[in-house]
């Protein structure tokens, strides 16, 4: 604390007043998330990235390969982002899809786990893939890794983001009925 203090004094002597205010408005860091797409060889098979901005995101319109993604992560991750992975070049829900939300990433810096984008099918709403993501809704089973074509993505609010929180506590006890039951199944295949 008391180094701080003398740094503060001594810019505020050699640079006036004024230069404490915008050293301190420097080192305020502002992040965006940024998703980031690997192929069927993971870790070592970087395809792209791209910054999660509202809207769709057209593989066949930007930097990534269509059609080659099989898993991703998010760096930077931001509760109240929601991120739909589709087949369609349009993300007009006629092909595959999963969607993906970002709920209390902690450390809010780091990156999330890699996930593969079909991770959500038949998980329920709520449901907790790696820390951070949880899954949202589905269409189709069919195949989703090595076909992504677009990526939609949503920011919401701070009251959706409440609402959504809130849905999902109410889910949680219906996913560990799920999660016993299925252990219950387990034991009975052995």
């Amino acid at each position: 604390m008391r180094k701080l203090l003398t740094c503060t004094m001594v810019a505020s002597i050699v640079f006036g007043p004024n230069a404490v205010g915008a050293a301190e408005e420097k080192t305020e860091i502002k992040t965006t998330p940024i998703i980031e797409f690997y192929g069927k060889h993971g870790d070592n098979d970087y395809k792209c990235e791209f910054t999660l901005t509202s809207g769709n995101h057209n593989f066949k319109k930007n930097s990534c390969p269509n059609d080659d993604v099989y898993s991703f992560k998010i760096k930077n991750p931001k509760e109240g982002y929601v991120i739909r992975i589709e087949d369609s070049p349009d993300c007009d829900h006629s092909e595959p899809w999963a969607s993906y939300g970002i709920r209390d990433p902690h450390p809010p810096m780091d990156p999330t786990q890699r996930m593969n984008v079909d991770a959500g099918y038949g998980l329920s709403f709520g449901k907790e893939i790696v820390p951070g993501i949880y899954a949202r809704y589905h269409k189709n089973r069919n195949q989703l890794t090595g076909k992504v074509s677009c990526v939609n993505v949503v920011i919401n609010s701070r009251a959706e983001i409440e609402k959504e929180n809130e849905k999902i506590t109410k889910t949680q006890p219906e996913q560990e009925r799920e999660r016993v039951k299925e252990a219950k199944e387990y034991q009975k295949s052995l």
